[in-house]
């Protein structure tokens, strides 16, 4: 017979078994932590991602909503008179002279602009505190905007009255340039972007007449009459005679309503 031989088999000590239990463990817990920090690290950027965009979203929002509002308190900010774009007018071709009784309507004299509000509600409209009216001083003196571009036309017409006339002129030109400068910056403020034709003509009798543009058109207007009623009611009873002179406080004694708001406090140090 021939000799087997067999050959010892290599124990195994419980130790070592359980280390090598231990190690693919901790190979599979190392795997399945390093698979899971991964769905975790993609769950963050995902969060990161949804968060900015948010951000990014509230922030368009809030500058449209920013320019909108910048744009209604300009162009949609109430009239301080209540007037509304309501007036229909009728533009006719209108030849007038310097003389023209129309310019000395009592509607647009400008001194008729001159208020007295009070302090606090002026500023609410976000207007500088003026100067106190004499005989109040919780109101100030304050002018309607449209009334002082009226005064400009006016004073522009006076003066080509007088340079016409060879006279000696009332208003320097100093006020002359301001009021010029008054009406221009009127002009671009509104940016009336109005269309007007243009080659209008009409034939009298042998001749032809050609119209200036955008004559017998209509345009929406603010109501003037309204205007002055808010004047009147609102009165610094202001007014400047240009041929002589009467001392300051005395300029605020013509109340439209005939009242008399000076009585019983011109012995008061008043100032304007």
């Amino acid at each position: 017979m021939s000799s087997q031989k067999y050959e010892q088999l290599k124990s195994t000590s419980s130790s070592d078994a359980l280390t090598d239990v231990a190690s693919g463990y901790h190979d599979e817990l190392s795997h399945a932590g390093t698979a899971l920090s991964a769905k975790r690290a993609w769950r963050l950027v995902h969060l990161l991602l949804a968060m900015l965009s948010v951000s990014i979203a509230t922030n368009v929002i809030m500058v449209t909503k920013l320019h909108i509002a910048t744009v209604v308190s300009r162009e949609g900010a109430p009239s301080v008179a209540g007037l509304e774009w309501d007036t229909s007018t009728t533009m006719f071709e209108e030849t007038r002279s310097l003389e023209d009784p129309i310019w000395d309507a009592p509607e647009t004299q400008w001194k008729s602009g001159y208020l007295a509000l009070n302090h606090d509600f002026a500023q609410s409209k976000g207007v500088k505190k003026a100067q106190n009216w004499p005989w109040d001083h919780n109101k100030g003196i304050y002018i309607v905007k449209a009334f002082h571009s009226m005064h400009c036309v006016y004073l522009l017409r006076l003066s080509i009255q007088q340079y016409r006339n060879n006279e000696e002129q009332l208003w320097g030109e100093g006020h002359i340039n301001h009021c010029l400068g008054t009406l221009r910056d009127d002009v671009k403020c509104q940016a009336d972007d109005t269309i007007q034709y243009t080659g209008g003509k009409i034939v009298e009798g042998n001749k032809t007449k050609y119209l200036a543009p955008g004559v017998g058109d209509t345009r929406v207007c603010r109501d003037w009459s309204k205007l002055y009623k808010y004047a009147l009611a609102n009165s610094a009873c202001y007014y400047h005679p240009e041929t002589y002179y009467i001392p300051m406080l005395d300029r605020y004694k013509f109340c439209p309503d005939g009242s008399k708001p000076w009585l019983g406090k011109e012995t008061r140090n008043v100032q304007v």
